[in-house]
């Protein structure tokens, strides 16, 4: 399909992009749990966790493990979250950078262009990406634009735009 017809198509619809939203989701537990992972693979190899895990506490004759808030250092703080966000964010760039659509948007036959039917560029995508960290804010406005575009369309100068089916 070359450009004309890709900016030629009709923009997603609020509910076509929850639900491909909730696709995405699914992945995106993955991304997190496997970040999440291999923190703590490397937590377990450079040994943080050995010197400050469970700590045994004697009350009288009542022995408890309670948890210290120490333990898995590179598992909590702001730089652990910085590194999730970012590998979520990763995750969303590099799909619309490689394939122009997660997986959750190729399943219901979404695709990001610009208004020219082009691939979007680094910068719109990043843009597009941090616009999108506000997705409960910038969905909502595709209900009262009249052409379907959210914040985070409008932000970054994409459009989101729905195939047409695969003629057999």
């Amino acid at each position: 399909m070359d450009n004309a017809q890709l900016a030629s198509l009709p923009n997603a619809s609020f509910l076509r992009r929850i639900v491909a939203g909730i696709y995405d989701l699914f992945l995106l537990f993955a991304v997190g749990f496997f970040y999440t992972a291999m923190l703590m693979l490397i937590a377990h190899t450079i040994g943080a966790d050995e010197s400050s895990g469970l700590m045994l506490e004697s009350a009288g004759e009542q022995m408890t493990l309670t948890a210290t808030d120490d333990y898995h250092p590179l598992l909590s703080g702001p730089v652990y979250k910085l590194g999730l966000y970012l590998s979520l964010v990763l995750f969303y760039v590099g799909f619309w950078h490689t394939r122009s659509a997660t997986l959750g948007m190729q399943t219901w036959r979404l695709q990001l262009i610009t208004p020219d039917g082009d691939k979007p560029d680094w910068k719109q995508l990043w843009l597009r990406a941090l616009v999108g960290t506000f997705f409960i804010i910038g969905l909502p406005w595709s209900l009262i634009d009249k052409q379907n575009r959210t914040l985070h369309d409008l932000a970054s100068g994409t459009r989101v735009v729905v195939l047409p089916k695969n003629k057999k």
